[in-house]
């Protein structure tokens, strides 16, 4: 009979409580946890505060922000390279803490989805925003 190998699962448990107290920053500093919704509104304001415009499509990125239950994630985040380079500490925790309070919600519902995955969008910079790049027209 093999014995079961119990130093995993508490690397399991820890793991979990680890990455818990890592992706809530709000909790570790003895603040209530917000909603999902509150998180992505401090994104929102922090990404327009510090918006820096792009010049090409090379300026932009599109991140992936929040968890299906299926994995991937539920959205896509358009951003010049270099806001996210002057707010990337703020934007990776708030990033985090979206993710995070989505696989929470996921495994405590037991939130079933379609299994469709998101793709990344192709980009472009208009106006100096970026924005998904449009569909070129069909050739007929």
């Amino acid at each position: 009979m093999k014995k079961f190998n119990s130093s995993f699962g508490l690397c399991s448990i820890l793991f979990a409580l680890g990455s818990t107290l890592l992706f809530a920053p709000s909790q570790a500093k003895g603040k209530e946890q917000q909603t999902r919704g509150a998180y992505r509104q401090q994104l929102d304001v922090l990404l327009s505060e510090n918006n820096s415009p792009c010049k090409t499509a090379s300026d932009c990125e599109a991140v992936g922000v929040g968890s299906k239950p299926c994995g991937g994630p539920t959205e896509f985040i358009l951003l010049s390279k270099s806001t996210r380079s002057k707010v990337s500490s703020d934007f990776d925790d708030l990033t985090k803490m979206i993710t995070q309070l989505d696989v929470e919600a996921n495994a405590s519902e037991g939130t079933m989805g379609a299994c469709t995955a998101l793709k990344k969008p192709d980009l472009a910079c208009n106006s100096g925003s970026c924005v998904k790049a449009s569909a070129p027209e069909p050739k007929k």
